[in-house]
């Protein structure tokens, strides 16, 4: 009854879980904003444990595409670089396309890992064999006006771009990128402009 009774109220969740079906029961009124996280099954495995599956989280997406009154943004981030990581994102997004409506798709945020100095040593305190900061991360020190460490300028935009590429393949929604420097919009050729007009950069 929040929704009904409410007509200022609108809500955007982000989720990595499926459990959908007692929310769709009821009418979004167009007023609910489902931003379902995706992930290659390597990193689901690996670091998110207890979330759903790739399958389940594209199951509960198709499913959020048919309720009444949803929209659905698909966000696909960290994106974390591993040795088959260009493979497995391609496999990822023809997976996704494969299970959901395309031309229903409101929008795509991509990023990739970006550690803050506390989130670092939270990480390296629980999992001390993490190889999230080996060398052959590529990993550089936080930039002027940002607080976390971020792979370089060229890696960033060799995965964005290629996984921008897969995607184009089978939708033409707009794309964002999440947490990154207006910079690397520029790289790769972003309308920041538009996409961002009601927005703040949270890079800065």
């Amino acid at each position: 009854s929040l929704l009904p009774n409410h007509p200022k109220v609108h809500f955007k969740i982000r989720t990595k879980s499926s459990f959908v079906n007692e929310m769709i029961k009821h009418d979004g009124l167009n007023r609910v904003q489902i931003k379902m996280d995706i992930n290659t099954p390597y990193i689901i495995d690996k670091y998110q444990h207890g979330t759903a599956t790739l399958d389940e989280r594209i199951d509960a997406a198709a499913k959020v595409q048919k309720a009444n009154g949803f929209t659905l943004d698909i966000v696909i981030e960290p994106m974390i670089y591993y040795p088959n990581w260009l493979k497995d994102y391609r496999d990822t997004v023809r997976r996704l396309f494969k299970g959901i409506d395309p031309n229903r798709v409101r929008s795509l945020t991509i990023g990739s890992a970006r550690y803050r100095k506390q989130l670092r040593s939270m990480i390296q305190k629980h999992y001390p064999n993490t190889k999230l900061f080996n060398p052959n991360q590529n990993l550089e020190e936080p930039e002027k006006e940002d607080e976390r460490m971020r792979y370089s300028r060229q890696r960033r935009v060799l995965m964005y771009s290629e996984i921008i590429k897969e995607i184009r393949q089978h939708t033409g929604a707009p794309i964002k990128l999440g947490a990154e420097n207006p910079i690397i919009w520029d790289d790769l050729k972003l309308y920041k402009e538009t996409v961002m007009s009601k927005y703040v950069f949270q890079y800065t």
